[in-house]
């Protein structure tokens, strides 16, 4: 009699920790998945939004892999390189003339997060998030109509 309710409770004791278990490795993984989704989805997301404005981004890039650039995040929005501007620090520059409807590019950038506006005056001011750092660096953008093929 005791060896049947000794075994009956290790059998009970074994279902809940298989139970617990499963759950425990189920919700891991699930959540890994999920981690490896949202990752992949925001991955695309800037993909598609890049692929609207290779040569911006290109430019922006090339900027960021300048050894002495490395670490600047704030850029202006100026018309021209003709257009003289004074400042104290580190800053990239980024012209109108040069990258067709480059401010509408800018707002969709920032609508999405990737940029911050930090303009104070009549010249647009901008700070890269470090995501979009990220992004920038990591990956090769094509424009949407190449991707089309």
């Amino acid at each position: 009699m005791a060896d049947t309710i000794t075994n009956t409770l290790l059998a009970y004791l074994a279902g809940i920790l298989t139970a617990a278990g499963g759950a425990y490795f189920g919700n891991k993984y699930t959540d890994q998945r999920r981690t490896q989704e949202n990752k992949a989805e925001a991955d695309n997301k800037f993909r598609q939004i890049a692929a609207m404005m290779p040569k911006l981004i290109k430019e922006m890039q090339s900027d960021l892999c300048n050894p002495e650039l490395t670490m600047v995040r704030t850029f202006f929005v100026l018309s021209n390189p003709r257009v003289s501007f004074c400042s104290d620090g580190r800053y990239l520059f980024y012209y109108q003339d040069k990258h067709a409807d480059l401010l509408n590019s800018l707002e969709l950038l920032e609508s999405h997060g990737y940029i911050i506006d930090r303009t104070k005056t009549n010249t647009p001011k901008y700070l890269m998030t470090e995501e979009f750092v990220e992004y920038v660096l990591k990956f090769d953008i094509a424009p949407a109509d190449w991707r089309r093929n």
